[in-house]
């Protein structure tokens, strides 16, 4: 039985450049990472470019869990929150995941209440959940690994809380889809423009390797990756993921970049819990009242990294 070990781990040393904003949203570029790593590659390009597939479990399918079928030569980097959309339901990763050669399993949750195809089809790259909902299955994660629960179900989301969150939000724009699909909040007429029109105001560095995100006057969330290379291809569908948060807020005061630095390094002072992934290396956690970060390491490389403001009563 695999349990999690809690003592320190060296989160690296972060820097941001200047802010950019628009609307109620700011970003500050994590700036710096390594070169481009030539030992994997992204789950999403090997999809699109046909190297890689992914499918369900098999013809019947399985809710909470679908297969990353990797016919490279390299490991594929799956980012949490990524959606694949078609088959019998569309579907987000519930962790990021480094897939080897052959068949890997993931843990996944439904965006899409209101289908299941009894047609087996095809899984194409989707958008990217936007972070109220990343954060709250990241919760619901780690609850899953606190209650000590193995294999895949380690890393369980509550497919409810889930559905209910997407319904909630939808429905707060005024989105309707025939299948209560999330994707429906970037395509909608009544979102998609004012999605677009915030993309369109934020401009970050091409050596930026992540970004620190608020909301009007609120730090929502952070992403780093290893290399701005990587993180370059990601962005667009991460920019509109934290754009969705961005509708409906206030504007406010942004915090300052002090404010923003200090968010993104919390983790050097906090303990961690890390368990094996399902793929290759480790999922690591760092948690207190008020940040939940999440980091899929491998071979003591940061990959991705997610941290989150917690919503505290």
């Amino acid at each position: 039985m695999s349990t999690p070990k809690s003592t320190r781990y060296p989160w690296p040393a972060l820097e941001l450049g200047s802010p950019s904003t628009s609307g109620t949203l700011t970003v500050w570029p994590i700036i710096g990472g390594d070169d481009n790593p030539n030992d994997y590659e992204l789950l999403s390009n090997a999809v699109e470019r046909g190297t890689a597939k992914v499918t369900e479990v098999n013809k019947g399918g399985s809710v909470p869990v679908i297969q990353i079928e990797n016919n490279g030569k390299l490991p594929l980097l799956g980012i949490q929150g990524e959606e694949y959309v078609g088959s019998k339901q569309n579907r987000t990763l519930n962790i990021s995941v480094l897939a080897g050669q052959g068949i890997t399993q993931i843990p996944v949750t439904c965006v899409e209440q209101g289908r299941w195809d009894p047609v087996m089809k095809k899984f194409g790259v989707g958008s990217h959940e936007y972070v109220r909902l990343r954060y709250k299955k990241s919760e619901m994660v780690a609850r899953s690994r606190r209650s000590g629960r193995q294999g895949l179900m380690r890393y369980a989301a509550d497919q409810g809380e889930v559905w209910s969150e997407v319904h909630g939000t939808s429905a707060k724009f005024d989105v309707r889809s025939p299948t209560g699909a999330m994707h429906a909040l970037y395509s909608s007429g009544k979102t998609g423009g004012k999605i677009d029109d915030i993309v369109k105001g934020i401009e970050i560095p091409g050596d930026a390797r992540g970004v620190v995100a608020a909301v009007g006057g609120r730090i929502e969330a952070a992403d780093i990756f290893e290399s701005p290379e990587v993180f370059a291809v990601l962005w667009p569908r991460l920019l509109k993921s934290y754009a969705v948060g961005a509708l409906q807020t206030r504007k406010g005061l942004a915090p300052s970049t002090e404010a923003a630095e200090s968010f993104v390094n919390t983790p050097r002072s906090l303990a961690w819990s890390a368990t094996p992934s399902v793929g290759l290396g480790e999922d690591v956690r760092w948690e207190d009242e008020h940040h939940l970060a999440t980091a899929l390491i491998w071979d003591n490389r940061f990959l991705h990294a997610s941290i989150f403001a917690r919503e505290v009563d």
